[in-house]
C-alpha cells in the first residue's frame, strides 16, 4: 500500500524487500519456516498471532505495511538491525493495473441473467460494508482527527460494530477443531521459550488462520465464480477484475492464487487479462489521490457496479 512516513521533512515508504530478506535469512539461520517468524514478530509486538500473522506476511509482499515508525522501529529492534534499513525514500509514480475491458455482450441479459448480476452485485456490497465499516467514517477514523484525548483510535470502536457472522469453526470437524486447540498450546508454550529451537508443525492451526483471515473473500469469489453458470464469461470476467483491483483483500486473493505454480493459469487460463501471475502493483501515484482510502475502495466499487447494472439491466 501507499503508506507514507514522514522524518524531518522528508517522505519514506516501508522497505518491504529488505524486510522479506530479514526474514527470509533468520529463516535460515535458525532452520525454521518463515510463517514462525511473522509468528515470533507478532508475539514480540504483544500482538494477537490470529489477527495479525497474515498482516506481517502482507508486508513481506508488499501488499501492506506498517501503520507507523514506532512499529518499524519496534521489528528493527527485533531483527538487531538499523532503523533506517526498514526505510526507503519516497519515489512517486503510476498505479499500473490492467486496464478493464468494456466488452460488452451481442443481446440483452435475460431476465434470469439479470438477477444473477443483481445478486452477485448485492454480495460484493455485503462484503464491501461488513468489512470496511462507513467509508466516511472509517477514513476520518484513521485521520489525525480520528484519536480521542487517551489516543486511543475511534477505528477501534468502529472496527467492533462490524459483521461477525462469519465463523471459521464451521470449515472444520470437530476432531480438528480439538487439535487446533493442542496445537495452539503447543505454539504457546514454544514461543514463551526464546531459547528453545524447536518449532513443531501446526498445520491446522495456520490453516485456521489463514481461513479465518481470508475466509469472506474466498466466499465471495465462489459466489462469483458460480455465476460462470449463468452469466457470460465476459461479465464475470470483468467482475474479477474489478474486485482484484479495487479491494486490497482482492489483490491478497490474487496473489495467493498466484503462489500456486502452474496451478492459476491452467484453471484460469480463459481469464489471462483477469488473473495473471505477474500482475504487478505500483501504489503511488502521482498526482496525489489518495486512491486506497477507504472512501475512494467503496465509492470505486459502486462507480463501477453501477456501470454494469446500466449496462446489462433493464
Amino acid at each position: 500500500m501507499s503508506k507514507k512516513y514522514e522524518i524531518e521533512g522528508k517522505q519514506y515508504q516501508f522497505n518491504y524487500k529488505k524486510f522479506a530478506e530479514l526474514v527470509e535469512n533468520k529463516a535460515k539461520e535458525q532452520g525454521w519456516s518463515k510463517i514462525w517468524i511473522f509468528k515470533e514478530i507478532a508475539q514480540y509486538l504483544h500482538w494477537n498471532i490470529d489477527d495479525n500473522v497474515n498482516k506481517i506476511y502482507r508486508w513481506s509482499r508488499g501488499l501492506n505495511a506498517p501503520v507507523d515508525l514506532t512499529i518499524i522501529r519496534d521489528i528493527s529492534n527485533y531483527f538487531k538491525v538499523e532503523f533506517s534499513q526498514l526505510l526507503t525514500v519516497n519515489a512517486k509514480g503510476k498505479i499500473k493495473m490492467n486496464s478493464e475491458k468494456k466488452t460488452g455482450v451481442g443481446t440483452p441479459l435475460k431476465k434470469f441473467q439479470q438477477e444473477e448480476l443483481l445478486k452477485v452485485k448485492d454480495a460484493i456490497l455485503d462484503y464491501v460494508y461488513d468489512n470496511y465499516t462507513s467509508a466516511f467514517w472509517e477514513d476520518y477514523a484513521f485521520s489525525d482527527y480520528g484519536f480521542d484525548k487517551e489516543g486511543e483510535s475511534l477505528s477501534f470502536r468502529l472496527m467492533e460494530k462490524k459483521d461477525t457472522s462469519f465463523n471459521v469453526d464451521n470449515y472444520f470437524s470437530a476432531e480438528e477443531l480439538r487439535q487446533i486447540d493442542e496445537e495452539r498450546l503447543l505454539e504457546a508454550e514454544i514461543l514463551k521459550n526464546s531459547n528453545n529451537k524447536k518449532r513443531p508443525d501446526v498445520p491446522l492451526l495456520d490453516e485456521y488462520r489463514v481461513i479465518y483471515e481470508n475466509g469472506k473473500m474466498y466466499e465471495l469469489m465462489r459466489k462469483i465464480e458460480r455465476s460462470l453458470s449463468v452469466l457470460p464469461f465476459n461479465i464475470v470476467g470483468t467482475i474479477i477484475q474489478m474486485v482484484v483491483n479495487t479491494l486490497p483483500d482482492g489483490r491478497q486473493y490474487l496473489s495467493e492464487l498466484s503462489a500456486f505454480d502452474g496451478i492459476v493459469s491452467k484453471h484460469y487460463s480463459s481469464f489471462d487479462d483477469v488473473i495473471d501471475p505477474n500482475f504487478v502493483y505500483d501504489f503511488d501515484d502521482e498526482d496525489g489521490v489518495k486512491r486506497d482510502s477507504t472512501y475512494n475502495i467503496v465509492m470505486n466499487v459502486h462507480k463501477q457496479l453501477n456501470e454494469l447494472i446500466n449496462k446489462y439491466c433493464d
